[in-house]
């Protein structure tokens, strides 16, 4: 009886630990309060034209960027990026959280934050984002806020 208490323990360590969501960690390439991308949106990189296209696409992000953008390997890496379009004031901001692998799909976190009322904020045009690399998967990619 001990023996089979046992296997069944170890039978539901081994389901638990198997289906566990596991926290990629990911690097910050830019985040940036200014101009970027007039619409919301967000991109899944996989390869060096895309991340090109959307360099050309979002103009301005070329001139805030530094130009020693840290290496992509796309064959190991690939790029999250969320815009959270035009906003009418300073105060406003995005950024990726967590990235979490789960058993079919990567998991985006994403915490946008809007301009906090009653302060003080700059009436000008802001559209923050926020661009990172992590590891490569063909995995379907979900955005969670």
């Amino acid at each position: 009886m001990k023996k089979i208490l046992t296997i069944l323990l170890l039978i539901s360590i081994l389901l638990i630990s198997s289906c566990s969501d596991q926290k990629l960690t990911f690097e910050t390439i830019h985040i940036k309060n200014s101009k970027g991308h007039e619409e919301k949106e967000n991109y899944v990189i996989k390869n060096s034209l895309e991340w090109n296209n959307l360099l050309d696409v979002v103009s301005p992000l070329r001139l805030y960027i530094n130009p020693d953008l840290p290496d992509i390997n796309f064959e190991e890496e690939m790029v999250i990026a969320v815009f959270q379009g035009s906003q009418p004031s300073s105060g406003y901001s995005i950024e990726i959280t967590k990235i979490i692998e789960k058993d079919n799909s990567i998991e985006i976190i994403v915490k946008e934050k809007s301009a906090p009322k009653n302060q003080l904020v700059l009436t000008m045009v802001t559209e923050p984002y926020h661009i990172v690399k992590v590891k490569k998967s063909d995995k379907e990619v979900v955005f969670k806020s």
